[in-house]
């Protein structure tokens, strides 16, 4: 019991360690922006924000079987849309604000995996407190670099255009969150792996970006942000191959599954009707098999017959008496 409650501890620390670390690197870094102060207040405005539209989304979608799933991702599009507007409207408001919005939104989250993991599906929670700890040492490091200037055209757009690349995955989230029926289609499943392979194309421009564009120069921010970025990339490529891999699997098994099990028992209920009226003299085993099959077929969605899975004018029916299954004509 110990072990257990130290193994689920550990992701909470390490989000712990994080951010104090990245409030440390910039208290001592002072990069070019807003004062550390300032940037904390800023992000506590953020957070009171976040946790004012959680209460939002409780009141006005009561229905939304996972609320706080759709809170995440829905702020998370707010977020990625807050990073473009500021950078087309002034790309100075966004050099000085990115931070705060970054920092706010992540504590929020962090504290909601803290406080109520059990909303989230396991492995969701373990990868974003990786996710998350990880982003606030790389961007603490990103502090940490002497002379650092964001002001330079194309570091400042290769930062917009990396920062937004998640708005795809949060917004089919966010819907999912409204409709969770939907994750079981093979159509939200296919369009999963398109919007990851669009993510991918999305960040890769932002390396065009803030690499070729400058005739291969970059500063010496330029190439931790680059080293950095790219290893938090390959962290999350790795998590979503593996749940895309894993998703499509189960549903390619439950069809396989169904399918062979559709095929049994109207293997059955053919062999039965062939034996109808002939009394039912088989043995206990088949009678005990049989009834198993009986009790699960009741259980099993019957809609089948309208995807044509049952001849038209049959219809499945138990007996009570006489022989487990028959088939009556329409």
């Amino acid at each position: 019991m110990n072990q257990e409650k130290a193994m689920k501890s550990r992701p909470l620390i390490f989000m712990l360690l994080a951010t104090v670390f990245w409030i440390s690197a910039h208290i001592i870094g002072q990069s070019n922006g807003l004062p550390t102060w300032c940037l904390l207040q800023s992000s506590a405005c953020i957070i009171s924000f976040c946790f004012i539209f959680e209460n939002l989304v409780q009141a006005v979608l009561p229905f939304c079987p996972k609320q706080y799933v759709f809170a995440h991702f829905a702020l998370g599009l707010l977020q990625h849309m807050f990073y473009l507007i500021s950078y087309l409207v002034r790309t100075d408001f966004f050099i000085t604000y990115w931070k705060s919005v970054f920092f706010g939104y992540y504590i929020w989250t962090m504290t909601l995996l803290a406080c109520r993991p059990q909303v989230f599906f396991p492995s969701f929670a373990k990868f974003y407190c990786i996710h998350h700890s990880a982003a606030f040492i790389i961007t603490g490091i990103w502090a940490l670099i002497p002379n650092s200037n964001w002001d330079d055209k194309y570091m400042s757009l290769g930062a917009m255009i990396w920062l937004t690349s998640d708005c795809y995955v949060y917004f089919i989230n966010a819907y999912r969150a409204l409709n969770p029926e939907i994750g079981n289609r093979q159509s939200f499943k296919k369009l999963q792996r398109i919007i990851f392979c669009i993510e991918r194309i999305h960040r890769s421009s932002a390396y065009i970006q803030g690499l070729i564009l400058c005739k291969g120069s970059p500063s010496q921010l330029g190439w931790c942000v680059l080293g950095t970025t790219l290893f938090i990339d390959l962290v999350d490529t790795k998590f979503q191959i593996t749940s895309i891999s894993r998703s499509v699997s189960s549903f390619q098994d439950k069809e396989s599954h169904t399918d062979h099990s559709l095929r049994k028992r109207w293997s059955i209920l053919v062999m039965n009707g062939d034996d109808d009226g002939q009394g039912t003299s088989s043995s206990s085993s088949d009678t005990d098999e049989d009834e198993l099959i009986c009790e699960d077929f009741q259980a099993f969605d019957v809609s089948s017959q309208e995807k044509g899975l049952f001849p038209i004018g049959f219809q499945p029916q138990t007996q009570t008496n006489e022989g487990i299954w028959s088939i009556q004509q329409k």
